[in-house]
C-alpha cells in the first residue's frame, strides 16, 4: 500500500522545482503536479480534524484583494491581456499553506525533499547552459545567464542564483549538523551549489549565501569564535593571490561596472511608488505590473524587483499591508522555532533568505517553497502552544 506521506513528499518535490520547463508546466507556475493538491486536500479531511490559524485568513484575504484588484482593472480596461492563472495562484497559495498546516509529514523529510528537488534544479540548469554556452564579459569565466536555447529554455541568473543559494544553505546545515546526507555527500552539494552561486553572477546571491554561512555557523558554534574566525579571514585576504584568479577579476568587474544596474533598480522601486500612489486602493491589478508601465511610459519591466513595492502597486495599500505581516509573521515564528528545537534553524535561515530576497526581486512570494516553510512554522508554533 502506498504510503500517504511519501505521497505528499513526492509532490512537494515537484513543485518545487525552479525552472518554467514546458513539459512539466500547464501554464504560468501552475504545473501538472498542482494537480494533485485538491486530491491530497480531499484525502487528508478524512484522516484529520482541520484546524485554522490567522495567516491562513492573511492569504485568503490576500486572495480576496487580488481578486477585487483584479475585476477592477478589468473594469477600468486596464488589462491588454488578462489572465486568470494569477487570480487562482492567490487561491492555490491558500489551499498549499492550509494541507501543509494539518500533515504530519517530519520538517526534516520536507526540507530533504526540497534539497533534491533544488539539486534537480540545477541539474536542469546545467544541462541549459551546455545548449548554449555563455560566458562572463570577454572572460572564460562560464555564466549560468541564458536568454536564448535551442532547448526553449532560459536560465534567469537571480532564479539561479536564488536557488543555489538556497540549496547551499541546507547542504550546508546539513553538514555542519550531520542531517540529510552523509559528509562525502553534504560536501559535494556545498561546492556544486557554492559553484553555482558564484557563476551566476548574481550580487544578491553572493549575499544571501554569506548570510546563510553566518547564521548557521552562530547557531552551530558559539558568537565569540565566529567573530575571531571573521577578523583571521579579514587579516589574511589583502596577503591572498587574489589578481591571480580569473573568476575576482570578473567580480570586481561586475561590481565596478553594475552602477547603470542599480540606477536601473532605483528607479523601478521609484516608479512603483507613484504607481501605487496613483492606484492606492485597488492597485492595478496581479500580473498587469509590464503592461502598465508600457502604456504608461513607466521605465518597462515585468516587476520592479521588490516583492513589497510590487503588492503595493499591483494589489493597493491592503495588498502590502498583508503581504508585510505575513512576512514578519513567519519571520518571528520560525525565530521563536529556531530557539526551541535544531531542526527549525534550517527552516529560520531559509525564511530569512527569501525575506531578504524580497527586498531585490518578487520570486519569493511566488515561490512556492515560501508557503511550504510558512505552513511548517505556524505548525510548529501551534504545536508549541497546545
Amino acid at each position: 500500500m502506498i504510503n500517504f506521506k511519501n505521497i505528499i513528499l513526492v509532490y512537494i518535490f515537484f513543485i518545487c522545482i525552479s525552472y518554467n520547463l514546458k513539459w512539466f508546466y500547464i501554464v504560468g507556475s501552475f504545473s501538472y503536479a498542482d494537480l494533485l493538491l485538491p486530491v491530497l486536500f480531499l484525502s487528508s479531511l478524512k484522516k484529520t480534524q482541520f484546524k485554522l490559524d490567522y495567516v491562513t485568513f492573511l492569504l485568503i484575504g490576500l486572495a480576496f484583494i487580488s481578486c477585487t484588484s483584479s475585476l477592477n482593472a478589468i473594469l477600468l480596461g486596464s488589462y491588454d491581456d488578462f489572465k486568470v492563472g494569477y487570480f487562482f495562484r492567490s487561491l492555490y497559495f491558500v489551499l498549499l499553506y492550509l494541507f501543509l498546516l494539518n500533515t504530519n509529514v517530519s520538517t526534516d523529510d520536507v526540507i530533504k525533499m526540497i534539497l533534491l528537488s533544488l539539486l534537480f534544479s540545477l541539474l536542469v540548469c546545467f544541462y541549459i547552459w551546455s545548449t548554449n554556452p555563455r560566458y562572463f564579459g570577454f572572460s572564460s569565466m562560464p555564466m549560468l545567464h541564458i536568454r536564448e536555447s535551442p532547448s526553449g529554455l532560459v536560465v534567469n541568473r537571480n532564479e539561479t542564483g536564488l536557488t543555489a543559494s538556497l540549496l547551499y544553505t541546507i547542504s550546508f546545515y546539513g553538514l555542519v549538523y550531520r542531517k540529510f546526507f552523509s559528509t562525502p555527500v553534504n560536501i559535494f552539494l556545498v561546492i556544486l551549489s557554492l559553484l553555482t552561486v558564484a557563476l551566476c553572477f548574481s550580487k544578491g546571491a553572493w549575499l544571501l549565501t554569506v548570510i546563510a554561512s553566518v547564521f548557521i555557523i552562530a547557531y552551530r558554534f558559539k558568537a565569540i569564535k565566529l567573530f575571531f574566525v571573521s577578523i583571521f579571514i579579514l587579516i589574511l585576504v589583502p596577503f591572498l593571490p587574489i589578481s591571480d584568479f580569473i573568476f575576482f577579476d570578473a567580480v570586481a568587474t561586475r561590481f565596478t561596472g553594475s552602477g547603470e544596474t542599480n540606477d536601473i533598480r532605483l528607479s523601478y522601486v521609484w516608479d512603483s511608488v507613484l504607481i501605487a500612489s496613483d492606484n492606492l486602493i485597488f492597485g492595478i491589478g496581479p500580473g498587469n505590473y509590464k503592461e502598465y508601465t508600457i502604456a504608461n511610459g513607466y521605465t518597462i519591466t515585468i516587476d520592479p524587483h521588490n516583492t513589497f513595492m510590487q503588492s503595493f502597486a499591483e494589489l493597493g495599500i491592503f495588498g502590502l499591508l498583508i503581504v508585510t505581516f505575513f512576512y514578519g509573521t513567519v519571520l518571528l515564528q520560525s525565530f521563536f522555532n529556531g530557539k526551541k528545537e535544531k531542526n527549525h534553524i534550517i527552516v529560520f535561515v531559509l525564511v530569512v533568505l527569501l525575506t531578504a530576497d524580497s527586498l531585490q526581486s518578487g520570486l519569493s512570494l511566488t515561490m512556492k517553497i515560501f508557503y511550504i516553510l510558512a505552513a511548517l512554522t505556524m505548525r510548529k508554533g501551534s504545536n508549541v502552544q497546545s
